[in-house]
């Protein structure tokens, strides 16, 4: 068989709408649109669950007590609060991790008036909880950790509140 040389033109034409084609795969199988984006963060959590958040997160951001110092120094401070840039999909992994451990509350996730994602233990709630509140009464999804939902739920839920 003898090989055709074609117009290179139509063949870099052919490759470019290949490779086009190729890389937009992924949005039509529905690849999530927030991998690789971070957001702005306020946690405030009890101290020693604050060290594994910020393990978890590979924390950068800025980490102070709530309130006032302790005098005696060997005991930790009630509530740590981070604030800063973490990763989105590291988040939910945290947030997933971090419920399945509380054992005194849940968690609350709000978009702050400051535009921050503000997340919170709160003790009224039972425990392993997560409550993403969009805004509004009706906008609130509960997740528990006896229920066992996936990650992908908990960041459909928490997208709204990124934009």
């Amino acid at each position: 068989m003898k090989a055709s040389h074609g117009n290179p033109f139509r063949a870099t034409f052919g490759v470019g709408l290949f490779l086009s084609v190729l890389l937009q795969i992924p949005a039509a199988l529905g690849a999530d649109p927030t991998s690789g984006r971070t957001v702005d963060i306020l946690w405030r959590a009890p101290g020693r669950q604050s060290i594994a958040i910020q393990k978890e997160l590979d924390f950068e951001g800025s980490v102070t007590q709530e309130g006032k110092s302790q005098p005696d120094v060997r005991s930790p401070a009630l509530i740590y609060v981070l604030v800063g840039l973490v990763s989105i999909d590291l988040l939910v992994k945290t947030l997933m991790m971090a419920y399945k451990d509380v054992r005194y509350g849940g968690i609350v996730v709000r978009r702050g008036a400051d535009d921050r994602l503000e997340i919170q233990n709160d003790k009224r709630l039972a425990g392993g909880t997560i409550v993403v509140d969009q805004g509004k009464a009706k906008d609130l999804r509960i997740f528990r950790a006896s229920e066992k939902p996936a990650s992908g739920e908990l960041l459909e839920a928490i997208t709204p509140l990124l934009r």
